[in-house]
């Protein structure tokens, strides 16, 4: 067993009713990617995550305004997905997509926890559009949000981040719809819920002992929503879109997407996991760090259902690890404006990719990414930004290395006091940004901003040919090259050999670590 416990990593899955844009990359995918790079490189058993999001609403919805097959759109989506986190060299260890087995999982999962006294069966009230023959959750409701005023689908506002009922959603109407209250009526329905209030002191408890301090956002989120009574969590709704629910005595249900979604990412880390040869011992030892990317509007269902749901599962004897940290991000925004598939504000991510440098995105996507308030993209700034702080200085220390003039193959000399401390400082500042506990993408780019500027500078004093500069400049690139490695990993692995490299790339010097990660691999 190793000293470090096995590190899980979790990302939202995202809808599968379009590919993914510059703002779907800048968030939980680049950073999970990223976090993984960085454990791989201080020898430590990571096993990261990514499925698809089938089952929700969203397809169906987006499926009829395009006027395609859902499945059709949902498959086409996921393999979009598959190549455009390829071309940006986000790897996760598995990318999956819901299947039978998968929903086999899920609904034994939830049978046990009704069989163990955690859901409830009641009668909920819920609004029916005749029309269209719907009950209004999610992407089939849309109105006003009557916490922020902010225009909402139902059962979650993406502004302020609050669960709604769109029952009581301001202007409501059944999305692709007319507004028209006569077609709406309120029907009651047999539901099965989660009592979150049930879940609340160790909820608390929870959020206040997590590894990672949660971020300003998510805090203040968290203090509003606990200032009240926890709503229940609807684990059913009435649609022919999703999991099916017969089995648990709803015919004509579904599982909630947003439910369902807390054991699918345990069915996915353990199915990436399960081959491991520590499975067992780490499964029957419960030695796990859990950590979740998240984007802020996610952070009710993460922070409070699939907390309150981890619990219930683990109280009915299944494995059900809670997160460690939750590592959110804001909206990363285009000229200002939210990126908007149906609106057509956006810039797909594998059409940037397709014009840049995978690393030049990556960069550029860290140094402006969103960890504590909304950001804009802009590809002016962008062009500015990895030109002047990133092409730059690597254009320089390659041409010193590639033409022989600063060459560190033989370098036996020591750096000089005072370089030796500057690029221990920089390496511990870079453990800062990377490790969990104070993940920051921002701070590790512009640390090696910094690093990039001065080992550029090392690199021309180093054309002398004098040993102690060659020591100085060999002190500066190692550090630097290693803090881009979870970054920019082709720019790393380029320095790496060219600088004279023939071991493999690791952050402790005495662990045995090949830092090429394994290659995206599909399930489902």
């Amino acid at each position: 067993m190793p000293s470090h416990p096995l590190t899980l990593i979790s990302v939202p899955p995202p809808t599968p009713n379009g590919d993914l844009h510059v703002g779907h990359l800048s968030g939980p995918y680049l950073g999970a990617d990223v976090l993984a790079r960085y454990n791989r490189l201080r020898s430590r058993s990571t096993v990261s995550a990514f499925s698809s999001d089938k089952n929700q609403s969203y397809v169906v919805t987006t499926a009829e305004r395009l006027q395609a097959d859902p499945h059709v759109l949902a498959n086409e989506s996921h393999e979009g997905f598959r190549q455009t986190l390829e071309l940006a060299e986000i790897r996760f260890d598995l990318l999956g997509m819901p299947d039978r087995s998968y929903y086999d999982y899920v609904t034994r999962h939830f049978a046990s926890l009704k069989q163990s006294g955690a859901l409830t069966l009641k009668k909920a009230d819920f609004l029916f559009h005749r029309p269209s023959g719907r009950y209004l959750f999610e992407s089939y409701a849309q109105g006003r949000c009557n916490m922020c005023l902010s225009g909402t689908k139902g059962n979650i506002c993406e502004n302020c981040g609050h669960p709604n009922d769109p029952l009581r959603l301001l202007d409501v109407q059944a999305t692709g719809y007319p507004p028209d209250e006569d077609a709406l009526e309120v029907r009651s329905v047999p539901t099965l819920v989660l009592a979150l209030e049930n879940y609340r002191t160790r909820i608390e408890r929870h959020l206040a002992s997590l590894q990672a301090p949660m971020r300003p956002e998510l805090a203040t989120f968290c203090k509003d929503l606990l200032s009240g009574p926890l709503p229940d969590l609807p684990v059913t709704f009435m649609s022919d879109w999703g999991i099916s629910a017969a089995s648990l005595g709803l015919p004509g249900a579904v599982i909630n997407v947003w439910a369902e979604m807390q054991p699918g990412h345990v069915y996915w880390l353990t199915e990436a996991w399960k081959n491991s040869p520590d499975f067992d011992q780490v499964l029957a030892e419960k030695q796990v760090e859990y950590i979740q990317f998240l984007g802020f509007d996610n952070s009710y269902f993460y922070a409070f259902a699939h907390l309150a749901l981890a619990f219930a599962a683990q109280d009915a004897g299944l494995f059900s690890p809670l997160p460690s940290a939750f590592i959110t991000n804001e909206f990363y925004q285009l000229e200002n404006r939210k990126f908007s598939t149906s609106q057509g504000h956006l810039i797909w991510a594998r059409d940037l990719l397709s014009q840049e440098a995978y690393d030049d995105v990556r960069f550029y996507l860290c140094w402006s990414n969103p960890e504590h308030q909304k950001a804009n993209f802009t590809s002016a700034d962008m062009q500015a930004v990895v030109d002047r702080y990133f092409r730059r200085p690597i254009s320089t220390i390659l041409d010193r290395l590639e033409t022989g003039s600063a060459n560190l193959g033989c370098v036996t000399s020591e750096p000089e006091a005072s370089v030796a401390l500057a690029a221990d400082m920089a390496r511990r500042r870079l453990e800062g940004a990377y490790c969990t506990s104070s993940f920051s993408l921002r701070r590790a780019a512009q640390t090696l901003v910094d690093l990039l500027d001065w080992c550029a500078q090392l690199a021309e004093l180093a054309e002398s040919g004098q040993a102690r500069a060659k020591a100085n400049f060999k002190a500066g690139l190692d550090v630097t090259v290693l803090g881009l490695a979870p970054i920019a990993p082709a720019v790393a692995s380029r320095l790496w050999r060219i600088a004279g490299h023939t071991e493999p790339m690791s952050w402790n010097a005495e662990a045995d670590f090949v830092a090429d990660l394994p290659r995206l691999t599909a399930a489902g």
